[in-house]
Formats: structure tokens, sequence, C-alpha cells
């Protein structure tokens, strides 16, 4: 059983061309768009929160500061009834509450747990405060350097590394943008490579089933004209527009041949 031949005119097959050319190019900037978008969203992000826990963990750092120098300014006082508030800072909660929100990493997460469980440590430490503050200021300095201050330490060193840590991620982050960057142009670099090498193809069998046929069509017809030279002109078996023309006119030259010769004879 044979199967039906379709034959496409020649309109029809440069527009079906063009088609596929605009189709191919649309698609490819649809997706070198979405890619470069969700590249651009996800780094703004992660490096907007990076910032964000970089400046949250330095205002930890001064507020816990100003906490440990107040208990130091208050122990060198005369008055031991002025003893400092021993409340923890309610600042300190909020910006744990929200740095927690904005780490990208592991390692930050897991260094932010460290460091919540070294202020929690610290701050129990400050409730000695009460117990050690009534007896002599050798026993109030004593604790308060060789104990307080070595919890404190512990606990800012949490902090700094804290701190280094999203500063690392921050900058590792940037390099990724910028290695994103030229992820999200590549589709657009293949979107344009592709349109060119369909506009080479289309060019070419542009040239070969319809430029070609057409100047050797009119070579032929030519040389028919000028020298009297038989059109006998095999163009690609398309079965289109231009086979159909290649045939008629050499019908045409062959009848217009034969009507000179008969002429000539009857001559």
């Amino acid at each position: 059983m044979k199967l039906k031949q379709i034959h496409l005119g020649i309109r029809t097959k440069v527009t079906i061309a063009s088609v596929i050319i605009a189709l191919m190019l649309f698609l490819s900037g649809v997706v070198a768009y979405w890619e470069f978008a969700r590249m651009n969203n996800y780094v703004s992000q992660t490096i907007s929160n990076n910032i964000s826990s970089v400046n949250i963990t330095r205002s930890l750092v001064g507020i816990c500061d100003e906490y440990q120098a107040s208990i130091f300014q208050k122990l060198g006082s005369m008055d031991i009834y002025d003893m400092p508030e021993l409340k923890a800072d309610s600042r300190n909660e909020l910006f744990f509450k929200n740095l927690r929100a904005h780490l990208t990493t592991d390692d930050e997460k897991r260094m932010a747990d460290s460091v919540r469980y070294a202020y929690a440590t610290y701050m129990q430490v400050v409730l000695e405060l009460e117990q050690v503050w009534f007896q002599s200021q050798t026993v109030r300095q004593d604790w308060y350097f060789n104990k307080l201050q070595d919890f404190y330490d512990e606990f800012r060193n949490y902090l700094m590394k804290l701190s280094e840590l999203s500063q690392t991620a921050l900058t590792d982050n940037y390099n990724n943008m910028n290695d994103s960057f030229y992820r999200s142009v590549m589709p657009g670099i293949v979107a344009a490579a592709v349109g060119i090498l369909l506009l080479g193809l289309f060019n070419y069998f542009l040239n070969i089933y319809l430029l070609k046929p057409v100047s050797l069509m009119e070579r032929a017809l030519r040389h028919w004209k000028e020298f009297g030279k038989p059109y006998n002109t095999s163009i690609n078996e398309t079965r289109d527009e231009l086979s159909s023309l290649n045939a008629m006119i050499t019908d045409l030259t062959s009848e217009n041949t034969s009507l000179k010769n008969s002429k000539k004879l009857k001559q």
C-alpha cells in the first residue's frame, strides 16, 4: 500500500520555514528570560539574607559588649546597692529570632545553635551576680574576671565565628551570582546560535529549491531565445510551482521550436 505523498507549494514551504525559525527563537528567548529571572531572584534573595545575617550578628556583638560593659561599670562602683539589672536584653531575643530566618547554610545554622547555647550559659552565670554582689569587692572581681568573662569570651567567639561564616557565604553567593549570570546568558547565546543556524539552513534550502532552479530556467530560456538552443532544464523533482513552471516552459519552447521548423520546411 503506497502512502500518498504530500507536495507543498513554494509559499507554503517558505511560510513553514519562517514559522519554525520564529518559533525556535521565541522559545529560546522565553527559556533564557525564565532562567535569568529564576537565578536572579534566587541569588538576590540569598545575598540579601547573607547581608542581613552579617548585620544582625554585628548588632548582637554590639549589644552583648554593651551589656558586659554595664556589669563591669557597676562592678567598680563603691555603692553595693547599685547592682546592675540581671534581665536579658530583649533585643537579643528579637535578633536571635530574625537571625535564624536569614541563615543560608548548614554551617551557619549549626553555629547559630552554638551561639544560642553559649548565650544561655552566659546568662546563667550572670544570675550568680546576686550571690556574689554583696560579698567583698575581691570576690566580685574574681567572679567577673575569672568566670563571667570566660563565658562571655566563649559566647562572643561563637558570634564572631558566625559572622565569619555569614561573610564567607556572602562571598560564595556573590561568586555564584557571577556564575549564574553566565548560565542565564547561555540560553540566549544558544538561541542566537540556533537562529543563525536555522537562517543558514533556510538560506541554503531557499537557494537549492528556489533561487537555483529559477536561475537555471532563466539561463536556459535566455539561451533558447538568443542562440536557439533547446530548452532542456532539469530541476529537482519537487512537484511544486517551479516544477510545473519548468514543464510548461519546456512545452511552450518545444511547440514554438516545432512551429518555426515547420515554417522553414514550408518555405
